[in-house]
Order: structure tokens, then sequence, then C-alpha cells
């Protein structure tokens, strides 16, 4: 008897309470024209009494190149994520969430850049579909970039958890998380996501070490993800408590860089720049939200006074931001509510008059 050969690529799905739409991530997978690969659906622990767990049985039933793994306990997509890559077998691995999808053409793109140019990482990008069939950000037959430069790679890393700003540093674009991996260079390092259950943004530590240990690293522009805006999601909706998980984030990726061999001492920027993102992006969804401008004013005072902005006010070169982000900081920092919502609402009025939004 032998062994069921290797796949090239293995496709790592966490499922959580996706019963009804897991289906349709599987389906875009199958859908593919490349079709040397396998996929792993891990479970996470639904509260759904089965129907998770048994639709993705459903699934591995109609088709041999899907298994079915679980996590011990629901612990969010980072942890789900390594149960599934503990089992891979695919040469390379990449993810897919259970509601999003891969357009047909993407993995045999992806394996023929990757061959190519002997990449260990290859870097794609995604597009936002929202429920209306709206689509934005669509790109295909871009032209893909190759790095092999030591210091270039690093520096696109510590982009990741946000653009490089100040210390006379080159600021690139920010890539996806979305991406296929040489899983051999994963395994031998050691390298998986964050074992804290629920951390937000838990994909960026993964991504830098990953990034650190590549020799050949290629980025293409085509939106070969798409990513399902899903009202309701942690990062569309105006939690209270958003900025602080950013906060919380940020202090995390700290400390993961602090012990990072060979990180340099500004990466620590890096980190705290992501918090200012969390606050750009929430203060967005806050006050071009429903609620009261006296809840948002009460809001923004209670956000500004977590201590670690006073840490990033006097420490992070945000005066070397683009001045729409320079001033909006500060607009936060200094609890100037009104104008903080004249310069966001403004915005969106003036994207809405241009027919931007």
């Amino acid at each position: 008897m032998t062994d069921t050969p290797s796949p090239r690529i293995s496709i790592i799905i966490p499922a959580y309470c996706a019963s009804d739409h897991l289906h349709l991530s599987v389906e875009s997978l199958q859908a593919q024209t490349f079709t040397d690969f396998e996929i792993i659906i891990v479970e996470d622990n639904s509260p759904d009494d089965g129907a998770t767990l048994g639709k993705a049985h459903q699934l591995a039933e109609a088709d041999p190149r899907i298994r079915v793994a679980r996590t011990k306990v629901n612990s969010g997509c980072g942890p789900s994520r390594n149960v599934g890559l503990d089992i891979a077998r695919g040469e390379y691995v990449t993810f897919l969430d259970a509601d999003d999808s891969l357009a047909p053409v993407a993995l045999k793109n992806l394996i023929d850049l990757a061959d190519k140019n002997n990449a260990d990482i290859v870097c794609f990008a995604m597009e936002r579909v929202y429920p209306s069939g709206k689509v934005l950000g669509h790109v295909e037959n871009a032209q893909a970039s190759v790095y092999d430069d030591p210091e270039e790679i690093s520096e696109i890393a510590l982009n990741a958890f946000s653009p490089s700003v100040g210390h006379g540093r080159k600021t690139y674009p920010i890539h996806t998380i979305s991406r296929l991996i040489r899983r051999s260079l994963l395994d031998e390092a050691g390298i998986r996501f964050p074992s804290l259950p629920h951390l937000l943004s838990e994909d960026l530590p993964f991504v830098y070490a990953g990034m650190r240990r590549a020799k050949v690293y290629v980025f293409t522009p085509d939106t070969y993800y798409r990513y399902l805006q899903r009202p309701g999601s942690i990062t569309h909706d105006p939690r209270p408590d958003m900025i602080q998980r950013s906060v919380a984030s940020a202090e995390k990726f700290s400390e993961f860089l602090s012990q990072e061999k060979d990180a340099p001492q500004y990466a620590q920027d890096n980190a705290m720049g992501y918090a200012l993102l969390g606050v750009r992006a929430y203060a967005k969804l806050m006050f071009t939200s429903n609620s009261s401008f006296a809840y948002k004013r009460r809001w923004v005072r209670e956000q500004a006074d977590i201590p670690y902005f006073r840490t990033v006010y006097e420490k992070y070169p945000w005066r070397s931001m683009p001045f729409k982000h320079k001033i909006g900081f500060w607009a936060f920092y200094r609890k100037h509510s009104l104008l903080l919502y004249a310069l966001i609402v403004g915005q969106e009025k003036l994207r809405a008059l241009l027919g931007k939004n």
C-alpha cells in the first residue's frame, strides 16, 4: 500500500457558526482551475448544536480532498488555523475564512508565481464584496513585484502592523494578509499564530515572523481574495470597546516585536501605529453611526484617557504622519470631539458628493 502523494497546496478554513455559508467558500475552491490541493476545515467548537461540524463532515463526504478537524474549545481564528497547520500536508499553505471566497484562477496563478520565482511567500490582494453586489478594489493582470533583499522584506513585514512613519523610513503600500506560504518555512521555524484566544488582528505577528524568514517574497496586486462585508462583523460595527481591543493588540504586538531577534528598535513604532489605525477606523464608525453626539463625545473622552495613548503621543512620530491623520490624532488625544466630527463626517460627505462611497 502506498501513501497518498502530498498536495501542492493546503487551504485552511476556520469555521465558527458557519453552517449556512461554509459551502460557499468550499465551492469557490472546488471551482479552481488548479486542482492539486487539500481543504482542511477546522470547526471552532461552535455553540450551534453541531450544525457547523455536521456541515463540514457533509462536505468532506462529497469530496475526498476535504478533511475536518476541531478545536478543543472555542478559541478564535488564530488557534483554529494552528490546528490546520499542524496537520497540513501541502508544499504551500493558505487561509480562507468560511464566508469568503477565492477567484477561480487564484491557486493556479499563485502557484505559478511561486514556482517562477522560487518564492517562500506570495502575497495577493483582496476585493471587498458587499451584500448589494457592489465590489470595491478589483484588480487583475497587474505586474507582480519580487523582493529578495532581507532589509526590504523586513520593512515590508513591519508595514503589516502599520505604515512606517519617520526616521527616513520608506513607506510601502499596505500588503494584505492573504498569502501563499511555503509550509517548510513555517514548520522549521515553529511559526504559528498567537495562542491567545480572540486577539484582534491575530494574523499580524504570524505574517511578520514568516516574512522575516523569507528569502524571496512576491506581491501581486491582483485581487484573488473576495472578502465579504457582513453587517454586524467586529470590524464594521461601532462597538464601544474596539479601540480598547486595538490597544490590547498593539501592546501584544510590541511585546512580540521586542522578543524578535534582530527586529530594529523603531519596530515599536509600527506596533503603536496599529493602535492609531484602530483610532481612525473605529472613530469613523462611531461618528457616522446613529448614536447621539453627546454619547460620541463621552466615548472619545473615555478612549483618549486610555494611558497607552499618552505613550503614543510622547514617543510615536505622529507629527510625521500625513496632515489629515496628524490633525485627526491630535483632535482625538486632546478630546476635541467637534473637530473630530467635522473631519470625519465632512470627509464622508465630500466622498459621497464625488460618488466615491
